[in-house]
């Protein structure tokens, strides 16, 4: 990994669960009693990314246990960049309201950066106002500069959406606060425009191409540039190699 140089990883936890599991009994990377509290989909993502710290920033400050930041986002002590993670599920229920049999996946974003935050979301109807549905979409344009959403509108709330929680996870402060601080729930609806960011603001959104049938943004410090995501290996011989080979520093 290269000076501010991000990676965004698209992790199958489905697939990845026996061949992650098998590497983390053989080679364990994960704190004592960390995953132990985990199960199903979390835990999986978690060996998956205690190796990608591990391949990007080194072994030893990767082991180290998690702490909270400031509004509770996970960190680790002395990290001289920053990471996060997002779940969903694929495939649970499609836009037509058919539920299908769900496909676990995580993104997860890392780098020499100061903050990043991700999210991915399916494709699926979204039942909600229009009041509300218009104060996302233009808070979502907003976070990205007034970068154009899909022509859908479905897609497009969705997208936004994506994009807000990418930006309230990049410093933790959440789903709930970034809501409230545009004014789409709580106290202070009248206040969205008032609450959008200004061309000062450090952190800046950016679409980003996962898979089909989802959606994703990651939010980064301005001036950086995301990557194209990479689908972690499910072969277990390729996953290994991925991630046995450090990340270039």
């Amino acid at each position: 990994m290269t000076g501010e140089a991000i990676e965004l990883w698209l992790i199958d936890l489905d697939a990845l669960g026996e061949p992650l599991a098998e590497l983390e009994t053989r080679d364990p990377h994960c704190p004592p009693g960390e995953i132990d509290a985990l199960d199903g989909a979390r835990r999986i993502a978690r060996m998956a990314l205690r190796r990608l710290l591990a391949r990007s920033f080194g072994r030893p400050l990767a082991a180290q246990p998690f702490e909270a930041g400031p509004h509770g986002k996970p960190k680790l002590a002395a990290l001289a960049g920053d990471f996060n993670v997002s779940h969903t599920f694929l495939g649970a229920t499609s836009r037509s309201g058919a539920t299908n049999e769900a496909k676990a996946v995580a993104l997860i974003g890392l780098g020499r950066v100061a903050s990043i935050g991700v999210d991915i979301e399916p494709l699926r109807t979204v039942r909600m106002d229009a009041r509300r549905r218009a104060a996302i979409i233009a808070a979502g344009t907003a976070v990205a500069e007034g970068a154009p959403l899909p022509d859908d509108e479905e897609i497009a709330v969705i997208q936004a959406w994506a994009r807000l929680e990418a930006w309230g996870k990049a410093d933790g402060r959440g789903i709930g606060r970034t809501l409230s601080h545009f004014g789409i729930w709580g106290r202070g609806r009248a206040s969205v425009v008032a609450s959008m960011p200004s061309q000062g603001d450090e952190l800046i959104v950016h679409d980003i191409a996962a898979a089909p049938g989802l959606l994703a943004a990651v939010a980064l410090p301005r001036g950086v540039r995301p990557p194209s995501v990479i689908a972690l290996p499910v072969d277990p011989v390729a996953l290994d190699a991925i991630l046995a080979h450090p990340a270039k520093v």
